[in-house]
């Protein structure tokens, strides 16, 4: 008889191609399986790679299964469930920006994620951002931050070639309204900066039109697609800047990665980046092409500028790694199995 597992890893979110939260969510497993030697992982894959899929078995399944304590790592737990849960959540956009959010994930999350937090022991988030933001629709729950990290070794790494030549800005991340990107074209379109827009990154929703303006200009813009892991440490290293020109976001963990490559950082203001970024990005006004075009123009023109940025970037990055959030997490889930 299969013995029951102290504390139960839902971590079933994770398929591939991974988005930000599903390699948040990898990472931070593979962290907990060393601290937590009693503890045990459920993978994505098979069946569960349907996101439609995966809510049945977390609804229908995961309650019956044995163990003490769950750590449900992506949004939502299940609604029957019997054991004390830790929830972990990465923002509550569909909340409180829907119309940022494609109409399968805004169904799925107005579903559940309001019950799965009001029941949950404890909630996880990532930036005090997002806690205030938990905590102004959900006063009553029980929130605790702990930022995300990134693996700074394998960023830092300068070796390899970039699948794009010459000097180019960067954008990392979906293609899909909540980054901000028709801020980016129209900030990169009003000069000739003797450099490239790469873009890296799969198709999300609601793009028509930013992909009509990319194609008109197929010499100035190169969209990449999803990059590969092993390739994403190279492509960061050699960009002028990581430009992250988001309308709203839970952390933002491609700062971070640039940073432990060594790249300058231009981000929007908002909130969660100007948290995660610490001070070691340049800022510039959400929404504002213009402000974002002279933060631009300064880090191309200085290179004193990118120098001080990415010392400070690299700092910022050595500040937070996973070992440190899982420790965070770890334990929380063991006050819930005492």
């Amino acid at each position: 008889m299969e013995r029951k597992a102290d504390i139960l890893l839902d971590a079933t979110v994770v398929r591939n191609p991974e988005s930000g939260v599903q390699r948040a969510v990898r990472r931070e497993a593979d962290e907990l399986l060393q601290l937590l030697p009693s503890a045990k992982l459920c993978r994505g894959g098979g069946l569960k790679s349907k996101p439609a899929c995966r809510m049945l078995w977390q609804q229908c399944v995961l309650p019956f299964m044995e163990y003490g304590a769950l750590y449900a790592m992506a949004y939502t737990a299940p609604l029957l469930c019997r054991r004390p849960y830790l929830l972990n959540v990465h923002d509550v956009i569909a909340l409180t920006h829907p119309d940022l959010c494609s109409c399968r994930n805004l169904l799925q999350m107005r579903a559940l994620l309001p019950s799965s937090i009001r029941r949950a022991s404890q909630v996880i988030v990532s930036t005090a951002y997002v806690a205030t933001q938990v905590k102004r629709l959900f006063p009553k729950v029980k929130v605790e931050v702990a930022p995300l990290g990134v693996d700074y070794d394998e960023f830092a790494k300068s070796e390899g070639t970039s699948p794009v030549a010459g000097p180019y800005f960067l954008f990392v991340g979906n293609i899909e309204p909540k980054k901000g990107l028709m801020t980016l074209l129209s900030a990169f379109l009003q000069k000739d900066w003797g450099a490239k827009l790469v873009l890296a990154g799969r198709i999300g929703w609601k793009c028509g039109e930013l992909l009509a303006i990319i194609k008109r200009f197929p010499q100035r813009i190169i969209w990449l697609g999803r990059v590969s892991d092993a390739k994403l440490p190279a492509l960061y290293h050699n960009a002028l800047a990581l430009i992250m020109p988001s309308i709203v976001e839970g952390f933002g963990l491609p700062v971070l990665e640039a940073m432990a490559a060594g790249t300058p950082v231009i981000h929007s203001n908002i909130p969660a980046l100007m948290e995660t970024a610490g001070g070691a990005g340049q800022s510039f006004e959400l929404g504002n092409a213009s402000s974002l075009a002279a933060a631009m123009k300064k880090i191309q023109d200085s290179a004193a500028l990118r120098h001080e940025l990415v010392e400070a970037g690299r700092k910022r990055a050595m500040q937070l790694n996973w070992k440190r959030r899982a420790q965070v997490t770890a334990s929380l889930l063991e006050e819930l199995v005492q």
